[in-house]
């Protein structure tokens, strides 16, 4: 019976194979003007040679969606002649037809996907994507083009049902074709497939293409993603789900970047509420200044771990004369120590017992610390002097254990210092509204595409990555750290210099020992002053035992 059965499946494929060739003939014979029917020893020298530029169908394969061919050209043809015939072959075989070099280029592999027949979600990329890149534009002098060489899917991971949301194409790159020219039809690959992201992978030589068909939503909630270290920062997640780190002792500084209303503030707010809900302040430490008129980092003010919060210039001037004192401090420290050591995380691994915690200071809307000329002359000298320090701290700080974390809307010269910004090791783009602006913050293209809400793109050591930020609220952020909030929480009080002096609580005791301060000041001054004029008067009136054995002999 099986026997029978396998015989009777035998014949419908051979039929149907059949069929395919017959078809094939009487397309050549169309398209070189050959009459196949006439007997060949009757048939003139010129049918004759026109038959030798036939294209043979060497083998057929049978699909779900129709069936795959291998065709062999003729002498001195190449893929570039047989692309010319697909819209002939779709119309003989009312089909959709694609046509590649094969992989030993002697041969091209077709795709014929037949009207009204089911096909699979990567059968179906697979005719997109090369409908896509059938421009000239997008093949070489031979015809080739980004050919797909793997697909993968890419798994919900939140999802116990492991559902596939899209896929992870590897496509190589043909002679004559760059990066550049792929990563150019990222927004047209996003309307006919889904969102699409284009990376290089260097190492491979490929070009690694991720595309989403089933978008994360909106109302999506933030969860805290587990950290093993207090230098890891969490930025967002990918549509897998897979929380995306930064390793801060590899990329010390951050970047968030985009237009208003993005998400880059949510984005900074997760980052900072995952990393106080797991480790204490004998693990990490955080400054914040908000010096617009929008505070959307006050939340963190009272929670136990912040160790500062500048309003203004003059506070961000004093805390970041702080932060590089304590690099200084901190690295006496590392050369004084018996073993040689070069960084907080050698030392803490060297000395479990005297941890230093990790430093992380959030500076939100950057444009507003750049010296302006309308400024008046002693707020345009201490925005410079930030901006110097920012420069000191980028480049030296990152042994020390002192991260830095950048917010603004547009990463241009003039509202972001370029030797900064060149020390950025981890950006993390929103939308931009034009060319110019993505160019500036992610030097390509890629932000101008985003179109979901608290959608990013990350850049950082391990590459590329689309990202969305997670769904959070300030109510949300206050019942993840109640454990963390105490408004009586003492911050550092520090001076002028960036020296501690004291540790407070509230305003008024800050007003008070200011008042305090600059009244012992003023007395310590007048003393001196005492000091220095009674000194005077007594050097005046001191004379040397020669000098009155002199005054005698004149006598």
């Amino acid at each position: 019976m099986e026997l029978s059965k396998d015989l009777c499946n035998w014949y419908k494929e051979y039929e149907i194979k059949k069929c395919i060739k017959n078809k094939w003939k009487i397309l050549m014979e169309r398209v070189n003007n050959v009459d196949v029917t006439k007997d060949p020893s009757k048939t003139g020298s010129s049918d004759f040679n026109k038959k030798a530029h036939y294209f043979v169908i060497e083998k057929i394969i049978i699909k779900h969606y129709g069936f795959d061919a291998i065709v062999v050209p003729p002498y001195g043809k190449s893929l570039n002649d047989f692309r010319k015939l697909l819209p002939a072959i779709a119309i003989i075989y009312r089909a959709e037809v694609i046509a590649e070099y094969a992989s030993t280029k002697s041969s091209f592999y077709m795709r014929v996907h037949l009207d009204k027949i089911d096909i699979s979600d990567k059968d179906n990329l697979k005719f997109k994507w090369y409908k896509i890149l059938q421009d000239e534009k997008y093949r070489n002098f031979n015809g080739e083009t980004y050919k797909i060489k793997n697909i993968k899917d890419i798994i919900n991971k939140n999802s116990n049902e492991k559902e596939t949301i899209g896929y992870k194409l590897d496509v190589s790159i043909p002679e004559g074709l760059d990066f550049k020219t792929i990563k150019g039809l990222e927004e047209t690959i996003s309307h006919q497939t889904g969102r699409c992201l284009i990376k290089l992978d260097k190492v491979k030589q490929l070009v690694e293409t991720d595309i989403i068909f089933k978008l994360m939503p909106d109302n999506e909630k933030f969860r805290p993603i587990k950290l093993k270290n207090p230098w890891e920062f969490f930025l967002a997640v990918n549509y897998s789900f897979e929380p995306i780190i930064s390793d801060l002792s590899k990329n010390p500084h951050l970047l968030y970047t985009g237009k208003t209303q993005t998400g880059k503030t949510v984005a900074v707010v997760t980052g900072l509420t995952n990393l106080c809900y797991q480790f204490s302040r004998k693990d990490i430490r955080i400054f914040c200044s908000m010096i617009s008129a929008k505070k959307d980092l006050r939340i963190f003010k009272n929670v136990e771990q912040c160790d500062y919060y500048a309003e203004n210039i003059d506070d961000t001037l004093r805390l970041l004369k702080y932060l590089h004192n304590e690099m200084k401090r901190r690295n006496k420290i590392f050369e004084s120590s018996d073993k040689f050591c070069g960084s907080v995380y050698e030392w803490n691994r060297f000395y479990p017992n005297k941890k230093m915690p990790i430093l992380l200071a959030s500076f939100d809307e950057m444009t507003l610390y750049m010296p302006l000329a309308s400024d008046e002359k002693n707020l345009k000298k201490n925005k410079q002097k930030c901006i110097d320090l920012f420069k000191t701290l980028i480049t030296e700080s990152a042994s020390s254990g002192i991260n830095i974390l950048f917010c603004l809307q547009r990463p241009d010269k003039d509202s972001f210092n370029p030797t900064i910004k060149a020390q950025i090791g981890t950006v993390i783009g929103f939308y931009q509204p034009n060319t110019a602006s993505s160019l500036v913050a992610m030097d390509d293209e890629s932000l101008c595409n985003l179109q979901q809400k608290r959608e990013a793109i990350v850049r950082y050591d391990k590459g590329y990555e689309l990202v969305k930020t997670l769904y959070l609220t300030n109510e949300m952020v206050e019942e993840i750290l109640k454990d963390k909030i105490d408004k009586n929480h003492k911050r550092l009080h520090l001076d002028s210099n960036g020296h501690i002096t004291k540790e407070i609580s509230n305003v008024e005791e800050i007003k008070e020992e200011s008042q305090e301060i600059t009244e012992n000041t003023i007395k310590n001054e007048e003393n001196v002053s005492k000091t220095i004029d009674f000194t005077k008067k007594i050097e005046v009136k001191k004379e040397s035992r020669w000098a009155k054995y002199q005054k005698g002999r004149n006598l």
